[in-house]
């Protein structure tokens, strides 16, 4: 078991969807980190930068392979992984990794637009492969804006004394102190 890890930095390369021997999808994502600290002088300066390889799996291999490009602000959430392999020459070789559990544009530096990803069970044999779906931008929609917010509760299930209703608190900071 390993405790979560949060980086912060920048897209290093145009991620692109591959599939693997046994038909998973997989991507990996480069992100370069940079720490940033006060000199003597108190002027901001760049430390060393750290890179990153940060790979996702199945769906979510699809949609960060369709959503990120090189230069954009990320924040990346996922476990440390130690991936071993053997070099051409034969002598053994590892790498710390992060295998990605979320990612998304650090929004602290720019917008960006959301659309939910709309995913149907197929059989494999009519299933067209990721890298046609990847192409054609199959199973992407908007969020519709009629759905349920899954953060907020019915006003059916409220527990006794507490709206969930925005329009029934009068004043919101009155919430903190009570």
């Amino acid at each position: 078991m390993s405790a979560p890890v949060t980086i912060t930095g920048w897209v290093g390369n145009n991620p692109a969807l591959t599939l693997t021997t046994n038909d998973r999808r997989r991507t990996t994502v480069r992100v370069a980190t940079t720490h940033r600290y006060r000199d003597e002088k108190g002027a901001w300066t760049d430390g060393e930068t750290t890179w990153y390889s940060v790979t996702f799996w199945d769906d979510a291999a699809e949609s960060v392979a369709k959503s990120l490009h090189s230069g954009e602000p990320v924040v990346v959430t996922g476990r440390l992984v130690l991936d071993r392999w053997d070099a051409p020459d034969g002598s053994p070789r590892a790498e710390l990794g992060l295998r990605g559990a979320t990612i998304g544009h650090d929004l602290t530096r720019g917008t960006a637009s959301f659309m939910r990803v709309l995913r149907e069970a197929r059989s494999s044999a009519s299933a067209p492969s990721a890298a046609e779906t990847v192409a054609e931008g199959e199973g992407f929609a908007p969020a519709d804006p009629d759905a349920p917010d899954p953060f907020t509760h019915s006003t059916d299930a409220a527990p006794a004394g507490r709206s969930d209703a925005a329009e029934d608190v009068d004043d919101p900071a009155a919430l903190l102190t009570a």
